[in-house]
């Protein structure tokens, strides 16, 4: 057994993950081990000796890629191999751009504006989407078997953005496209995982697993580079090159904060979404068998440290919505186990979320610049420092490739602003002095006076909306900055309509419900309740926050946790 699958099959047992069979470790070991140790050691090495290779970083992955194939074809259960790949990459950014100068198929131009994961990029985990795609089609998936009411309505909704589209009469039909392709892709992944669990080729439990490990290689990855205090690259990996933004100051020592805590998954913001939805998931597998201490060590090492790295990627959407998600956890696991609280709830949840909730509350310099200042310049990010992100970093890739460009990319094109909150009001515009104790709130007027004008829009455009994502083309209008709306329910209620954003508040709703009643009859009510609970902090990230919307490494996983846990109770796990 390699050193790799030692490792994951400990934490599985700190965890209390269930037994599972052998090949699952074995392909968990590959892809964690492949991804997040040995392809970053690779372009490192490969950069130290100055070989001249293009990207290196792909380089590792190719490697991985050819292992994996030959572990594929040797294995018992191929089907379930290439459905661990889809769900274990969807949360990485690994990604080449089919633009100028990588893969000439689009001009840069044409693309410049798209939003986040949105346009032409090749991203790993489409490549088992696409043959699990051919699969279902030649095993007759959707004929053989149920059509889920989740999957119905999720597609409703997927449609209805392309309807909305021809009607809408979007300033950018291209970016409306691409956001309606962006969701296709996501309801097929979360279909194909659907049907894959219906099959019984891949558990509910099992499908959690992979996310659960897949997320420890990013805390890894992002423990490494809160110690180095800098990006380490790897940009094809989904690093990045991102520079701190504020400081902790205590007892002596300055420690930096920034957008360069993101694991692979691109963006600090997205890094800190998938911290706040795993959480109480963590947390509820470590409770999963209350009778045994296994867990806690989960408890209380590994939840104060994903608390540590929320706090890190100076995201005050995420560190509130962190509060949310684990006070939920303590309210739903206290009232569902009250007969055994003491023994569940405060010792291995509370000392744990007390250490890591410590962490969340800790205020930084930004924190205190914003209770003496509501309103900065319009030329930076609210901390002092500019708009515009160095992309010299110490990568041995060469700059970030957002949207097929390599120079220097503003912060607000379609990504959030270091503070958390967003972009600077523009020129003429005073931000609302509005303050919260310990965070940043020197946007929070910017974002209202953003609120207020898309749902503007949608009062003159009820039914189709102005064009899915448009909204960052018409905000000049209103004397606003050219950015996306912070809030993914605005932006779907502006952009798709009042159809569009229904369907979309109905499919959530609706597996909210079924997880709710699956509670009470459930092997693992506890996972269920972290589960739940993990919904509800990212529901509320998505308030302040585009990315759920915008980033597929935060969008997939979120959808993959809910078509896990509305089957756990039919797949009888």
């Amino acid at each position: 057994m390699v050193p790799s699958q030692k490792g994951i099959m400990a934490f599985s047992i700190l965890c209390d993950f269930p037994s599972t069979n052998d090949e699952n470790y074995i392909y968990w070991s590959v892809l964690f081990s492949g991804l997040f140790i040995l392809t970053p050691l690779l372009s490192k090495i490969i950069s130290v000796l100055s070989v001249s290779v293009p990207y290196p970083s792909l380089i590792g992955v190719s490697l991985i890629g050819i292992v994996y194939i030959f572990l594929l074809y040797w294995s018992e259960s191929q089907l379930q191999g290439i459905v661990i790949s889809l769900v274990f990459l969807s949360t990485i950014a690994l990604k080449i751009p089919l633009t100028e100068p990588y893969i000439p198929l689009f001009s840069s131009d044409s693309v410049a504006m798209l939003s986040g994961h949105q346009g032409p990029k090749l991203f790993a985990f489409q490549i088992p989407l696409v043959i699990l795609l051919f699969i279902s089609i030649w095993k007759d998936w959707y004929r053989k078997l149920p059509i889920t009411s989740l999957e119905i309505i999720f597609g409703c909704f997927v449609i209805w953005i392309f309807v909305s589209t021809i009607f809408a009469d979007a300033t950018h039909l291209s970016q409306a496209v691409w956001f309606g392709i962006f969701m296709l892709q996501g309801w097929l992944a979360f279909s194909i995982l659907t049907k894959a669990i219906q099959s019984e080729i891949l558990t509910s439990i099992e499908a959690i697993h992979t996310l659960v490990i897949s997320l420890l290689g990013h805390i890894l990855i992002g423990v490494i580079q809160f110690i180095n205090q800098s990006g380490l690259g790897f940009n094809y990996l989904g690093g990045n090159g991102f520079p701190v933004v504020t400081e902790v100051n205590r007892f002596g020592f300055s420690i930096g904060l920034g957008l360069f805590v993101s694991g692979f998954t691109d963006f600090s913001y997205i890094f800190a979404s998938l911290l706040v939805l795993f959480t109480p998931v963590i947390l509820g597998l470590s409770l999963q068998y209350i009778h045994e201490r296994k867990g806690t060590i989960a408890s209380l090492i590994l939840v104060p440290v994903m608390g540590l790295l929320v706090r890190s990627t100076t995201s005050d959407s995420a560190r509130g919505a962190f509060l949310i998600s684990t006070g939920v956890f303590i309210l739903l696991g206290a009232w569902f186990y009250r007969d055994l609280l003491y023994r569940t709830i405060i010792w291995k949840v509370v000392g744990g979320l007390t250490l890591a909730c410590g962490f969340i509350l800790t205020p930084s310099e930004m924190s205190h610049q914003s209770a003496t200042s509501t309103s900065s310049d319009s030329s930076t990010t609210g901390n002092g420092s500019s708009n515009m992100v160095p992309t010299e970093n110490s990568s041995p890739d060469s700059a970030p490739i957002e949207n097929g460009s390599s120079v220097s990319t503003p912060i607000n094109d379609g990504a959030p602003d270091p503070s958390g909150a967003g972009s600077s009001p523009a020129e003429g515009v005073t931000a609302t002095p509005i303050q919260v104790p310990l965070f940043d709130t020197s946007h929070l007027g910017t974002r209202i006076h953003q609120y207020l004008a898309s749902f503007d829009l949608f009062l003159q455009h009820p039914l189709f909306g102005i064009g899915a994502m448009n909204f960052k083309f018409i905000s000049p209008q209103y004397g606003i900055e050219s950015v996306e709306i912070h809030n993914i329910y605005l932006s779907l209620l502006a952009g798709t309509g009042l159809i569009g954003v229904g369907l979309y508040l109905s499919s959530v709703i609706s597996a909210v419900v079924e997880i709710w009643k699956d509670i009470s009859i459930s092997d693992s009510p506890i996972l269920l309740i972290g589960i739940l609970s993990g919904v509800a902090g990212y529901l509320a990230f998505g308030m302040l926050d585009p990315s759920p919307i915008k980033h597929y490494t935060s969008f997939l996983p979120f959808w993959f946790l809910l078509s896990a846990a509305t089957q756990m109770v039919d797949d009888g796990k």
